[in-house]
């Protein structure tokens, strides 16, 4: 079986036009060529924080991979990945629908989010069942036709169109907490969520889309950063309830509070830095880094180097190590998920 030839790029994207053609799944050889020139024109940081902020409202698309290809290509400091991440990003463009001057809640950390959000739970899961069933959100109506085959993303793309409180507020503590406390909270909720659904595919790549929205912020002025810490958030909450709400590609649901807390508890103050436990703990990573290059599911290797970062820079928390070990498998997804 063949590959049909590269698309030419026409020049059909420029500087005056290009906002229109977001998320519309057209002329991405387009937005490849314009992102490059316009790198070539103002240097890569620059490009970045002109480009960047507009395609983080965005974020939801493709579930999230954008956002992970964007950012780890700047982990990795790859130009022609980091032009391409830029276009990815345009061309699966979904908007969150989240107003940065819009309603805020009084939400003072990660935690307290996370701990709101499944008090929620049935709620969140009777509100997306309705939306799903909603023909205003049919691709025959004009909703997403462009991705109206690729199940999961439509339907996040159907839960973001809707009104929720409990999606769209942003929270007190993406403006209030310094920035370094910021990403520390976020990643510990985060991996806490993944350890309560261990394994889950589509959790998996919230911590890996975390990393790769770290590194793309890192690029913005200050003021852009944390509007699309934002629009990430609610992204990630929201791929979370729609992956919940499919339970057909074999998804446990949202999981309960009480886990998460249970969790928390256990690992809050778990550390690996103690003489022989430390000398474990570095025996253990060894055998996970091992085990991750031999499968073949790739998200495993993206995993273990995620927690294995976070763990060395945040004390050798061991709940970075714990989530480690917990691959995930390749779900068998529908034929109109793979679109």
């Amino acid at each position: 079986m063949k590959l049909e030839p590269a698309h030419k790029a026409s020049g059909a994207i420029n500087s005056q036009n290009w906002k229109s053609y977001l998320g519309k799944k057209m002329h991405f050889p387009d937005f490849m060529q314009f992102f490059g020139q316009e790198e070539k024109r103002l240097g890569m940081n620059i490009l970045l924080q002109t480009y960047g902020p507009v395609v983080m409202q965005g974020s939801s698309g493709a579930l999230l991979h954008g956002v992970i290809h964007l950012g780890w290509a700047i982990d990795a400091c790859h130009r022609a990945m980091i032009i391409e991440g830029l276009s990815y990003m345009a061309f699966t463009y979904v908007t969150t629908h989240v107003d940065a001057k819009g309603k805020k809640n009084n939400h003072k950390g990660v935690l307290d989010s996370l701990q709101q959000f499944l008090d929620r739970k049935e709620e969140l899961e009777i509100w997306a069942k309705k939306v799903a069933n909603s023909p205003e959100f049919s691709p025959e109506k004009g909703f997403h036709p462009e991705i109206g085959m690729a199940g999961l993303q439509h339907h996040v793309a159907k839960l973001q169109a809707s009104e929720n409180i409990i999606l769209k507020t942003r929270p007190q503590w993406i403006d209030k907490l310094k920035i370094k406390d910021l990403w520390q909270q976020i990643y510990y909720g985060a991996t806490l969520f993944y350890l309560s659904r261990p394994g889950d595919f589509v959790v998996l790549h919230v911590l890996t889309g975390l990393w790769g929205l770290e590194h793309i912020v890192s690029k913005f002025k200050v003021e852009d950063q944390r509007d699309a810490i934002a629009h990430f958030w609610s992204a990630m909450l929201t791929t979370a309830v729609g992956s919940a709400y499919l339970s057909t590609l074999g998804i446990p649901g949202l999981p309960e509070k009480k886990a998460l807390l249970t969790l928390h508890e256990k690992y809050s103050s778990s550390f690996d830095k103690e003489g022989d436990k430390d000398a474990l703990a570095e025996e253990n990573w060894n055998t996970l880094i091992d085990a991750a290059v031999g499968q073949q599911e790739e998200h495993n290797i993206k995993l273990v180097y995620v927690m294995r970062r976070l763990w060395e820079r945040y004390d050798r928390y061991s709940l970075f190590r714990m989530a480690a070990a917990k691959f995930t498998e390749t779900p068998l997804i529908p034929k109109t998920d793979k679109k």
